[in-house]
């Protein structure tokens, strides 16, 4: 569940703030002082229950009406309800099924059963689905506070259609988890495990979850287990004791009308105290947080919540609001934190807001919004790129030193332009500046493309994009439509050199072009005709749902080729804690491709969903394997390949333009 528009109506700076998108990766606001965007991220605080974050009356933009705050949630799908609110419904009907299996019931009764819980289930799902009145996936709550003379009226929590009330309770079970970091941070309740920290509920998860090295048996136990033992043993002796007062209790007092009883608590979590300390591994001393400078506290906290995060199990992610994460920090370590603010938006939603340059450079102006106030009022307005690069100084990259400059959209992007380059002429690596921006869509890559296109110097400039989800064709015009946005009048270049400097990679994106039978065949020891199958069902599917109606995001999130070449190790990583999470998602992007084969080929359909799987999963071992060993597979799959050979295959058209670039570059 994301959230997907708020609106706001009288509260603190905001009377009437219309309706506001966020992205439901990741969303900042920036802005002068005072202007308003600190509003935003309280008014939805306020909306969910258990919050240390209320309406109070101050918080009235106009005091004689009430305050509304609207929200909008996307993406709450049949699945979330289920994992999120039915859980214990779905173990109920394992271990029903689980039993019958036991007492050997036939096939028949268990399918009748299987057939009778999926009816219950759906019930169920109907119920809450019109108890919340959620319709096409989306769900708007509407927290109402009326203004009641000199004070508050009696706050309610509505949905939007019918204005029904829910209560806090019911509204907490179906809402994602909120974790909010303050501007003002507590370091010293972080670090010592205070009330409410998020270390001291990262220190529960643990105990509730990760094993101890202690056997009971031939089974580690987890901490609270081993607290359970402790405690049982305990009431063990305080019985033992009691009865033995008890007794000379009796002989003292002549009867035996009382008992005495000694009763133990315990709780190894409570007897515990914690500390959390730096050390230097260069000079080997210790410092306690306390004594660490702001900034390094800040990026602690951030270490604490992002380690919550990882290891809570959250099934459908956190929303996390952040207030200015660069609070205290280098700009150096402000780059650390907006790559670890990205790395926690692709399982969860992140609002943060900010005054650094730093922090948004690698957002997208869709992710972005401007917080104005005029007269009092504060509104959030869609952001102008030259405006925004100019007002918070975001600097290019120092790309003007060399002879020639190419940009990319990735890390991976540019080592493997740089190999193939290398490839082609050595000193050509040496004299041209490969530039990863992060996606062509994002402020950095603008502040480097306006510098190149509105500076007298005469650098030959060539952009790598990927496709995404769209044509060659297509991408090509929209990205040179935005170029020209940014472009001063008096062009320093023509449209033609423009449009000549951009090049598209098909199907998706770089690893697009790792699909060949000779490359799988070679990973995976697998015959090269089930592997050219596998690259037709692959390509005719990927065209397929390129037609459909399907989202951009949804698209990426199961048919882009990265995915065939990794279990999505950029949000779950390869150790084998993360196993079940990443054979989860592997489950289910595997549904998707089967039902989409399905499609695609009615009648062989079933030979092809195998030799998928069978491909994918050797594939997805080889590159596994490398990640574990800290290797890019991609860089491993190309060291050894000869350029002729390459220009056979899928890499033809990039070596090509490559080949041409360095020779109007260098030669």
């Amino acid at each position: 569940m994301k959230i997907n528009r708020v609106n706001i109506t009288n509260y603190k700076s905001m009377l009437s703030s219309g309706d506001i998108y966020i992205d439901h990766d990741i969303y900042a606001l920036i802005g002068q002082n005072n202007t308003g965007k600190s509003t935003l991220l309280d008014a939805i605080a306020c909306v969910f229950p258990g919050e240390r974050r209320n309406v109070e009356f101050r918080d009235f933009h106009d005091r004689s009406k009430d305050v509304v705050i609207e929200i909008e949630f996307d993406r709450v799908t049949d699945s979330y309800i289920v994992e999120h609110m039915l859980e214990e419904t779905l173990d109920k009907h394992a271990k029903a099924i689980s039993k019958m299996k036991i007492e050997k019931k036939s096939k028949k009764d268990i399918e009748k059963k299987k057939a009778s819980q999926a009816t219950s289930l759906n019930k169920k799902l109907d119920e809450i689905k019109a108890k919340y009145e959620i319709d096409d996936d989306k769900m708007i709550l509407r927290l109402h506070v009326p203004s009641n003379g000199g004070g508050i009226g009696k706050k309610s929590l509505e949905t939007a259609t019918r204005g029904r009330i829910i209560s806090e309770a019911d509204v907490k079970k179906i809402l994602p988890a909120l974790k909010v970091i303050p501007a003002i941070r507590n370091p010293h309740n972080e670090s010592t495990a205070g009330s409410n920290s998020y270390m001291k509920d990262l220190i529960q998860m643990l105990d509730d979850s990760i094993q101890t090295s202690i056997k009971v048996g031939n089974r580690k136990i987890n901490y609270n287990e081993l607290n359970r033992i402790i405690a049982k043993e305990s009431n063990k002796r305080c019985a033992k004791l009691s009865k033995a007062i008890t007794e000379k209790y009796a002989q003292a007092i002549g009867n035996d009308d009382f008992e005495i009883n000694i009763s133990s608590e315990v709780n190894i979590g409570k007897g515990t105290s914690y500390t959390t300390k730096l050390l230097d591994r260069v000079t080997n001393l210790e410092s306690d947080m306390m004594n660490c400078g702001t900034g390094y506290q800040s990026m602690i906290i951030l270490s604490i919540l992002e380690t919550y995060v990882e290891l809570g199990g959250a099934k459908d992610g956190y929303i996390l609001i952040i207030e200015e994460p660069e609070v205290y920090l280098h700009p150096n370590l402000q780059r650390k934190m907006i790559e670890t603010l990205m790395k926690l938006s692709k399982n969860n939603q992140v609002l943060f807001s900010t005054h650094s340059a730093v922090t948004i450079s690698k957002l997208r102006k869709d992710q972005i919004g401007l917080v104005v106030k005029e007269h009092g009022k504060a509104h959030i307005e869609g952001i102008d790129v030259k405006k925004v690069i100019l007002e918070l100084g975001i600097r290019p990259d120092d790309i003007l030193m060399k002879k020639g400059v190419i940009l990319v959209e990735g890390p991976d992007d540019r080592d493997i332009i740089d190999m193939l380059i290398g490839k082609i002429d050595k000193k050509a690596a040496e004299d041209i500046n490969i530039v990863y921006s992060g996606s062509c869509s994002n402020i950095k890559f603008y502040a480097n493309a306006e510098k190149l296109l509105n500076t007298v110097y005469d650098v030959p400039l060539l952009i790598i994009r990927d496709a995404d989800s769209k044509t060659e064709e297509e991408q090509q015009k929209v990205l040179f439509e935005d170029i020209s946005k940014i472009m001063n009048e008096t062009k320093t270049r023509s449209r033609k050199e423009i449009e000549d400097s951009i090049f598209i990679v098909g199907k998706h994106s770089l690893e697009s072009l790792f699909m060949q039978k000779k490359i799988l065949a070679d990973i995976t020891d697998i015959d090269e005709d089930i592997c050219a199958s596998v690259v037709e069902t692959y390509n005719k599917v990927y065209d397929y749902m390129c037609d459909t109606s399907i989202t951009e995001q949804q698209f990426a999130q199961t048919y882009q080729p990265k995915y065939f070449f990794e279990k999505n190790l950029d949000s779950f990583g390869y150790s084998d804690e993360k196993e079940e999470v990443r054979q989860k998602w592997d489950n289910s992007y595997y549904n998707k491709w089967d039902n989409a084969i399905k499609k695609v080929y009615k009648d062989d359909y079933e030979e092809r969903i195998n030799e998928f799987r069978l491909v994918r999963e050797k594939v997805n071992k080889y590159t596994c394997d490398r990640a574990r060993n800290k290797k890019n597979y991609m860089i491993e799959l190309l060291k050894d390949k000869k350029l002729e050979s390459l220009k056979k295959g899928n890499f033809n058209k990039l070596v090509t333009r490559l080949e041409k670039y360095v020779e109007e570059t260098i030669h």
